[in-house]
């Protein structure tokens, strides 16, 4: 035999009894360690002839010992570190109950381990996990901080949970880590620079921003599994920004019992990076268990066998420290590392639904309480949103979120979001209230209106699933004058269509006019009208309304001046339940309302349906009701072939899994071609109520760009019947709007086979231009070439080609294969859940032309962020009827954040350079703010900025993240 064969003979025997397993791993081992040190190699061959010459004894093992013992020096001269955790994961297959009971038993068997082995130390991640042992079993977690403090019980959590990397917005990222360091810190008495490891071993892939996320926190260190399959363990992860993080993916999994793997691959990974110590993760996972004694035992084996590394229990702190210095002999990854599972971009739809509304609810609340704490005085209500925060963040757990996991899980997710929705709602009602309260409507001549029936009036209408779950906007005005205050919690000035609603109004409506503090006339829409709900009637008003960053402004609904009746009327005199149908002449006389009839056969065509504003005019099939037609104002064409419709898919499901994986296509339907597409609304002027009287300007297929566009919000609806489901999509056009959207409500009842189909939903986009795509990521944009398979983006795809792109308000699984955008709406996966989002889906996306991604994103925030409103009082005050708090711009720079600090001290605002270029951020401070500084996002100061007349900028090198304290 020769040298390799005689290994692999030795390997084969480690299993044949105690003697042979203890000489055939030290050979194993110092394979390796002769081939670090290219010597030895006639040592270990003599040994190995000598093993292998008679069968073995404990004498002879001692005699082979004493062949190699020339070696032991340089063996002894490598560690070997074995880091002890317990993989628990959140909700997988199973309830929240049995998570608790998972993570306090598993903590409970390390600690009575630790009891009776002195040396043993163990390793736990996620914040989450620690604040179930704080509420469940307050006497253990003593025991636990005792056991910090020795530092064998090493806390690795510097984030709530093992949360999934790619789908999350970015500051959902940078809340992870800060609430997780704020929570722990206060928790075990430690700085914040202990919680300086991501431990991450099961997530499923990486965003290119992580480094720069991490960095940003101060989180040095990142340990995996998942991802990267290629190349070294050891590398520098590095964003596009340049920040860096030191990071260890796995070579042994993390779910790993002790055997002689740990010590024949210490070598061997040591050379590959020329480091002298290795890691061996170790410890039962997924449903926690963690080592065992017999671990612990093999160990203590192992460490008295004289020809193996130097031994011990470690923690991963020492690990990096000890590995640190030659970090720079480490390979570089400058890309992201997202190419697994990736059914878990599309999987479970109502919990990513879930998920992106209270994301957005969320930062839209922070700004309004900012807002309100800025220009009014307003408590911060940190108590309030950070629990919501807490828990939005558990369910963005890489088994939650993703969606690879049970009923159960998903039903505990969609419970938590309703909580964290309790806690949003009612504290940005409070935030607009206290800046309404401070604006000076006293100006306005409202009605002296005793008996009322309107006040109170709207509760809980916007915050239903169907309604988008959008702020609240009780009815608090009464009598012919209403005032309501719209509210921006983006940095953009706005001005663009917004919808509200007029309750119990003791005016007809089409007798109102809508006025501007100067006394403009604002022109509305009645999207509805003679509504009835909870005992009070309504109508449903669309008007183009401008308010500035972070600001906010007001518009005022009164009698016409003209109009015959100007009498306030209560409600109980029956106008506020039946409108008045007459209205005036230009003299003043009563006419009747103007009728259009429904039957003329003008209405009947096959010509195209067209929607057309200032800015776009989109032509649609009139039998599929595809997009035929895209142009801008200047008259250039997006679309060379019909786009905009829905497509069926049926993936195999011959690899299992189907809630991570995406098979490849078997069957592929255009349903708009394919089904019948019933129109059943179609609206030039908005008025959408079909009943016919004034304002009601009905589309006419077939309609010229010079009669197309001459309403505020144009619709065309239409539904159809597919399987066992039924959709209906929106399509809309307002005034002034450089988005088409598609609003679709999806009654889904498609189901998956397993192992055979998985029936898929897809939106498509066909482009004129083949080429790569531009997608939105955690606090940037990523380009990446043409693939067949779904690739994660936060909100939106874009042509750079074509100058055009895809959106949409809560998926995350968009493709650009083949010259086709697309996005997957739906998935029918079979497990682990067999019946995922059966039921009533809702779901916004919007097709817009943009110059580049960067102004995409702008696009992208405006669907994600509509306008609130807040209905308001007469009385005096202190704030302008117009105005905004803050002013922040930049170009190329994106404001992600406006917040009140954590520390009760100040407002954040959170800044990302979009661009490859140095931008700079903008900021003019706040009546009564003179200081800034420059701060981690932990919200730490690093350095103050210089304010020069009431303003101040930061630079923002290319593709970073900056964090402003502004107090």
């Amino acid at each position: 035999m020769n040298y390799t064969d005689k290994l692999m003979k030795l390997a084969s025997l480690r299993y044949s009894g105690e003697d042979y397993g203890r000489i055939c791993t030290e050979i194993c081992f110092l394979d390796g360690v002769a081939k670090g040190c290219g010597r030895f190699r006639d040592v270990i061959e003599e040994a190995a002839d000598y093993v292998l010459s008679a069968p073995i004894t404990k004498e002879r093992v001692e005699n082979a010992e004493r062949i190699l013992s020339p070696m032991a020096k340089e063996a002894k001269s490598y560690t070997l570190l074995f880091m002890a955790h317990a993989h628990i994961d959140m909700n997988w297959m199973w309830g929240m109950q049995e998570t608790a009971v998972v993570a306090t038993d598993t903590m409970r068997t390390m600690l009575d381990l630790m009891n009776e082995f002195p040396d043993f130390t163990f390793s736990q991640s996620q914040a989450s996990v620690y604040r179930i042992v704080a509420e469940t079993s307050p006497d253990m977690l003593e025991e636990i901080k005792s056991r910090v403090k020795e530092g064998r019980w090493e806390i690795t959590a510097s984030h709530w949970t093992e949360a999934d990397k790619n789908l999350p917005d970015g500051e959902s990222l940078t809340r992870q880590i800060l609430c997780a360091k704020k929570y722990l810190g206060e928790l075990f008495g430690l700085p914040q620079d202990y919680f300086c490891i991501d431990f991450e071993p099961d997530t499923f892939g990486y965003s290119a921003n992580v480094p720069e996320i991490l960095s940003d926190a101060g989180v040095k260190y990142l340990f995996h599994f998942r991802a990267k399959q290629e190349g070294k363990y050891l590398y520098n992860f590095v964003a596009p920004s340049g920040k860096r993080v030191l990071a260890l993916r796995s070579f042994s999994g993390y779910s790993n019992r002790v055997d002689d793997r740990a010590v024949i691959s210490t070598a061997e990974f040591c050379n590959m990076h020329g480091v002298k110590v290795c890691p061996f993760v170790y410890g039962v996972g997924d449903h926690g268990g963690g080592p065992s004694r017999v671990d612990i035992r093999r160990i203590l084996k192992y460490r008295t066998y004289p020809l193996l590394p130097t031994i011990r229990f470690g923690t991963w702190h020492e690990f990096f420290t000890m590995v640190e210095p030659s970090r720079e002999k480490f390979e570089t990854v400058c890309t992201e590392q997202e190419e697994l599972f990736t059914g878990c971009y599309t999987s479970q739809a109502g919990i990513k639904h879930g998920n992106s509304v209270c994301e957005a609810r969320l930062n839209e609340t922070e700004a309004l309480t900012a807002m309100a704490h800025i220009c009014a005085g307003g408590d911060n209500r940190q108590s309030v949103l950070e629990p919501a925060w807490q828990d939005l963040l558990f369910c963005q757990f890489h088994d939650i979120l993703p969606g690879s996991c049970v009923k159960m899980s998903r039903d505990y997710a969609m419970g938590k979001y309703q909580d964290i929705l309790t806690r949003v709602f009612p504290t940005a009602n409070y935030a607009m209230r206290k800046i309404a309260a401070g604006i000076d409507t006293s100006g306005i001549p409202f009605d002296d209106v005793d008996c009322s029936l309107s006040e109170g009036a709207g509760v809980g209408w916007y915050q239903s699933q169907c309604m988008g779950f959008r702020m609240p906007a009780p009815e608090r005005g009464r009598g012919s004058y209403r005032i309501f205050h719209f509210f921006n919690t983006t940095q953009y000035d706005r001005e663009e269509l917004s919808e509200f609603m007029v309750w119990d109004y003791n005016v007809g409506i089409y007798d109102a006019e809508l006025v501007t503090p100067e006394g403009d006339t604002v022109p509305f829409a009645v999207r509805h009208v003679d509504g009835y709900y909870g005992g009070h009637c309504f109508s449903i008003l669309n008007a183009k309304v401008r308010v500035a960053a972070y600001g906010w402004s007001t518009l005022i609904l009164r009698p016409k001046k003209n109009r015959t009746d100007t009498s306030a009327c209560s409600a109980d005199q029956g106008r506020g339940y039946y409108p008045n149908r007459l209205s005036a002449d230009g003299n003043g006389h009563l006419k009747n309302a103007v009728w259009v009839d429904m039957f003329c056969d003008r209405y009947i065509s096959d010509n195209t349906y067209v929607l057309a504003n200032e800015n776009l005019r989109a032509v649609f099939d009139p039998m599929t009701l595809e997009l035929i037609s895209l142009t801008d104002r200047s008259g250039r064409e997006y679309i060379s072939a019909p786009a905009g419709y829905f497509s069926m898919i049926t993936e195999n499901a011959r690899f299992g899994m189907t809630a991570w994986r995406v098979g490849e296509r078997m069957n592929e339907t255009n349903l708009n071609r394919t089904c019948n597409t019933h129109v059943y609304e179609y609206t030039r002027s908005g008025l959408a109520d079909r009943s016919g009287y004034v304002g009601y300007l009905p589309g006419i297929p077939g309609e010229t760009a010079e009669t197309a566009g001459t309403g505020l919000c144009e619709r065309l609806c239409y539904d159809m019947r597919f399987g066992s489901s039924s959709l209906k999509c929106e399509i809309g056009l307002d005034s002034g709007a450089e988005t088409l959207t598609y609003r679709i409500t999806v009654n889904w009842n498609e189901k998956g086979e397993g192992g055979y189909s998985v029936p898929q939903l897809s939106f498509m986009l066909p482009l004129p231009e083949r080429g790569e795509s531009v997608c939105d990521i955690p606090y940037g944009l990523i380009t990446r070439e043409e693939r067949n398979q779904d690739i994660p983006a936060t909100t939106f795809i874009y042509s750079p080609a074509n100058r055009l792109g895809l959106m949409s308000d809560c998926k995350h699984g968009f493709r650009n294969s083949h010259g086709i955008l697309s996005v997957t709406l739906l998935r029918g996966s079979a497990d682990p859940d067999p019946s995922p989002d059966i039921g009533d889906n809702y779901i916004a996306l919007g097709i817009a032309p943009a110059n580049d991604a960067v102004a995409m994103k702008r696009l992208s925030d405006l669907l994600c962020h509509p306008v609130c409103y807040s209905s308001g009082t007469s009385h005096k005050g202190f704030l302008p009827l117009c105005g905004n708090v803050i002013e922040a711009e930049g170009d190329g720079v994106r404001f992600t954040v406006l917040k009140c600090a954590e520390d009760g001290c100040g407002v954040i605002l959170r800044a990302v350079n979009l661009t490859d270029e140095t931008r700079t951020a903008d900021i003019r401070l706040p009546v009564g703010f003179a200081a800034a500084y420059l701060s981690d996002s932990l919200e730490n100061r690093i350095s103050e900025l210089d304010v020069t007349g009431g303003a101040v900028s930061a630079e923002i090198p290319p593709h970073s993240a900056v964090t402003v304290r502004i107090e």
